[in-house]
């Protein structure tokens, strides 16, 4: 009997890809954006946004993300920018760990309102001045944008 000597742990971590719509809104020259409370940017800034989910057009789905997210709606959203960015995601007690290959479709937003909706709790939004973040405060994405715009 042949003994296998590789060590369960050793195992490639999964790859995931994710394509995601995030919205850019500017006001007074402060940036809306997110802080995460889960996920691998737990604690970030991040834009408000997400995943497409399936049979979803990029405007639906940026338009939903922006209710539970941020409680808002909007009249117009122009694509700006396409960036990519990967993450190794460490293993947690519950979840194995996996390299998260990111793929954002950056939008203006434009009229924002707010709804009488809820944001959900996994969400804090907030208003910043975007010259002021660190490389260690946001999501790899948001900081790839930020250095294209804000830190030439």
């Amino acid at each position: 009997m042949k003994k296998n000597l590789k060590n369960p742990e050793d195992k490639k971590p999964r790859e995931i890809t994710r394509v995601g719509v995030y919205g850019v809104v500017m006001e007074e020259g402060k940036m809306l954006l997110i802080r995460q409370n889960k996920g691998p940017y737990k604690g970030m800034l991040d834009f408000p946004g997400g995943g497409i989910e399936f049979g979803e057009s990029p405007e639906l789905a940026l338009r939903r993300e922006f209710v539970e997210e941020v409680a808002m709606e909007f009249d117009s959203m122009q694509l700006i920018d396409n960036l990519t960015t990967t993450i190794n995601v460490p293993s947690l007690a519950s979840i194995q760990a996996y390299t998260l290959f990111q793929v954002g479709m950056i939008y203006q937003v434009n009229g924002c309102q707010y709804t009488e909706s809820q944001v959900k709790q996994e969400f804090e939004p907030i208003w910043i001045d975007p010259k002021g973040i660190s490389e260690d405060q946001c999501s790899n994405l948001l900081w790839k944008y930020l250095q294209t715009q804000f830190l030439k």
